[in-house]
């Protein structure tokens, strides 16, 4: 038996906050919906993510490019800029799950997927259009850690797939077969 909860975050800003809702279902059938909910505002996150992926990107980059002799002084202050705006990031991003709104979500998982049965599968899906909102450290919500939830829990980002438009019109020429029969 598994059970799942959809966590639909539709349209919305970090400046307005997200409009939120949750799917419930049990083997493929559907036990319950919530609509109107909604996620905090967090206006720092997108400055805060985009600050840490250029000092993390300019990190890698100083380390692949430059060959420094054993001798020479090393400065490790990119490497300190680069903990520093990941322990920003982490914590920007658990004071946003600490919000009232997100304890009124987790809640409602709970409620709803709670039947004393311990040992149950859940998978817990969000489900958003939003780069940044992907990019969320969602396993560092307080939801997987909080007593009595499920410890087989799994965590699960949704991904869009876009077919391709139209199908390969030219025909296809193989130029050569290599085997060794």
């Amino acid at each position: 038996m598994t059970r799942q909860v959809v966590i639909r975050i539709e349209e919305g800003s970090f400046e307005l906050g997200f409009r939120v809702s949750l799917k419930f279902s049990e083997d493929g059938q559907t036990i319950d919906e919530e609509f109107n909910l909604q996620l905090p505002p967090n206006p720092d996150f997108p400055r805060v993510y985009d600050q840490w992926k250029d000092i993390h990107n300019k990190l890698g980059l100083e380390i692949r490019a430059i060959d420094i002799p054993d001798a020479q002084a090393t400065n490790c202050s990119n490497l300190d800029d680069c903990k520093k705006a990941a322990q920003t990031l982490e914590n920007n991003a658990k004071n946003w799950f600490s919000k009232l709104e997100f304890e009124a979500i987790a809640g409602k998982i709970i409620r709803i997927l709670k039947d004393g049965t311990p040992n149950k599968s859940v998978r817990v899906i969000i489900d958003t259009s939003n780069d940044y909102l992907c990019k969320l450290s969602w396993d560092s919500w307080d939801l997987f850690q909080r007593q009595g939830f499920f410890p087989q829990a799994e965590f699960a980002l949704l991904s869009k797939y876009d077919r391709p438009k139209q199908p390969w019109q030219k025909p296809i020429r193989i130029l050569a077969i290599f085997g060794s029969n």
